[in-house]
């Protein structure tokens, strides 16, 4: 909720931190900071706002400036694989950090991508490409997993999970990357991580099942952003390869998926 001053009333912490809560009204057993998910949705939306027109510009410019300095309270200097990234809980000393997870750092980096394509700054792409790096380190180098390779959803040493929303986005943001710098191991790998989302947890139809468990069970929950992302992924392949198959793949994704995501289905 965006009112007319750009604070979100209902969940600002309007302590001086820039964060807000993670539910409203919050229940006495809910932590104080909301996760770091729910937060770069906040961040992005600003950037949207300021992005619309120059009158949303003027309105919500300081909002974004403190939403984005808020963001680096989630920020760690290391994580499991010896990159920084972002945590899912606020970091020391406002918090303790938590567990990484690498979809929620991919939509900050692209979110840094945006604020740069915009601003021009310097420190935006400088952001999405430690991002970037960390996806790189997130790669699963276990021959013996089934279907082997694939960005993992998280740094949490129990979970082996593989998905879509941990290397779809990844494309997107190598590819965003390569559009900036046309530096050809961005596109690279962002073929390697397209490739093998596509072997593994594409369907017939286009559509793209959740993720690959480490015992090799595919959850096949076909949710609305694991089709968007890719339908936007072959669109930038399109536009760095002139390739006319991806530009055709986007099509029969975004048709799928319109046949499938209907409101009826969504209503449910």
């Amino acid at each position: 909720y965006f009112p007319p001053h750009g604070e979100p009333r209902a969940f600002a912490l309007d302590d001086g931190t820039g964060l807000y809560r993670e539910y409203a009204p919050a229940a006495a057993d809910d932590a104080k900071d909301a996760t770091e998910w729910p937060f770069s949705q906040a961040h992005i939306a600003y950037l949207d706002l300021v992005m619309a027109d120059a009158s949303s510009a003027r309105r919500y410019d300081a909002a974004l400036a403190d939403i984005r300095a808020a963001q680096q309270l989630y920020w760690a200097n290391t994580s499991a694989t010896g990159r920084p990234g972002y945590l899912s809980r606020v970091v020391a000393p406002l918090g303790q950090g938590d567990d990484l997870y690498y979809d929620d750092n991919l939509w900050v980096g692209l979110a840094d991508v945006q604020h740069h394509r915009f601003r021009g700054d310097i420190a935006s792409l400088e952001r999405a490409r430690a991002v970037f790096e960390l996806i790189r380190s997130g790669w699963s180098t276990d021959a013996d997993l089934p279907s082997p390779g694939g960005v993992r959803w998280t740094q949490k040493a129990d979970n082996g999970d593989r998905n879509t929303v941990s290397n779809m986005p990844a494309a997107q943001l190598g590819l965003r990357l390569h559009q900036i710098t046309g530096e050809r191991a961005y596109l690279d790998d962002a073929l390697r991580f397209y490739r093998w989302t596509n072997a593994v947890l594409q369907r017939p139809d286009g559509l793209y099942h959740d993720h690959l468990k480490r015992d090799g069970t595919v959850e096949k929950t076909v949710w609305t952003y694991n089709q968007g992302v890719p339908v936007g992924v072959n669109v930038l392949l399109w536009q760095a390869t002139r390739e006319a198959r991806y530009l055709a793949e986007a099509r029969r994704i975004a048709a799928a998926s319109t046949k499938r995501l209907t409101i009826e289905r969504l209503g449910r």
